[in-house]
């Protein structure tokens, strides 16, 4: 009776330890959890890029923002959410003005639900998986988001604010993701298809506006991926760092890239590239001109 009353107690801790510490986490989804695959280089992927884009300089985060998963801008500051379930406002140089906890609860079962932040008329949205789309204020926490019914079932893993449009993207599917509109747009790569490639391979990350063009990153090819915002055709493909992209936003004529890390390893800091001008495009192919 003895053994198993200790045998119980033992139990407990070690579920309380998974289950609620940064430790647990680890051992769960990075001891026991698959390994995740490493970024390829772009050049790899099932795209024709057009080139590399410069990476203009780096940034490292405060200590206090573990693995962000999502960001975007909402005037002159930036939103953040991380793999915890926690939100972020920051400032340019990386200064904390704001935090909160998205949601509550077991540090198990919060790990990795937020995938996605942006400001949508004049409210934080916050999304990820199992279809899960939020808003949130400091006063109130989250509530459930107004989102057409067939999207509700949709795993989001990027959102940005494009002219009063709340659009996101996912994994699972080149498309644009209109959650104001409540449709899922297709989008065609054409001629960039590499032969006997599928584009079912680019597994979108992240998604960031500047107004008039949209920013796609996929985060296991190392690739961005610009499309018009008024055609949804797309303009150009362009090569990052093989790095783990979670999510992106424009500001100051640079893409900002948080990037993800397992917990306990060495922290990286947020990439940052050119914007690229817009491309010359062959009339027929609609690939670059010079390609």
């Amino acid at each position: 009776m003895r053994v198993t009353a200790a045998v119980l107690v033992v139990s407990f801790i070690v579920v309380a330890v998974l289950a609620s510490t940064p430790f647990g986490v680890w051992i769960v989804f990075d001891v026991i959890g698959e390994d995740e695959p490493k970024p390829l280089p772009a050049i790899e992927g099932p795209l024709v890029i057009d080139g590399p884009l410069e990476r203009t300089r780096q940034l490292l985060l405060p200590a206090a923002i573990e693995q962000p998963s999502g960001i975007s801008t909402v005037g002159d500051e930036f939103l953040l959410a991380t793999d915890q379930a926690e939100f972020f406002r920051i400032t340019r140089d990386g200064s904390i003005i704001e935090e909160a906890a998205l949601l509550e609860g077991l540090l198990l079962r919060r790990q990795g639900r937020v995938e996605a932040i942006a400001s949508h008329k004049g409210t934080i949205h916050v999304a990820g998986e199992l279809g899960f789309v939020a808003q949130f204020d400091q006063q109130s926490g989250l509530k459930p988001a107004a989102v057409a019914e067939n999207l509700t079932a949709m795993d989001i893993s990027g959102l940005t604010n494009h002219n009063g449009q709340l659009l996101g993207v996912n994994d699972e599917t080149f498309a644009i993701i209109n959650l104001t509109a409540g449709e899922v747009i297709q989008l065609d790569p054409g001629e960039r298809l590499k032969p006997g490639r599928s584009i079912s391979e680019l597994h979108l990350s992240g998604i960031a506006s500047d107004g008039i063009r949209l920013f796609l990153v996929a985060e296991n090819c190392s690739t961005v991926v610009v499309i018009s915002g008024e055609s949804l055709e797309v303009e150009g493909v362009y090569g990052i760092d093989e790095i783990d992209a979670q999510d992106m936003a424009v500001a100051g004529g640079e893409l900002w890239v948080v990037v993800d890390h397992n917990l306990f390893d060495e922290r990286p800091p947020m990439f940052l590239y050119a914007v690229p001008d817009p491309v010359s495009a062959d009339p027929v192919t609609g690939l670059p001109l010079g390609i």
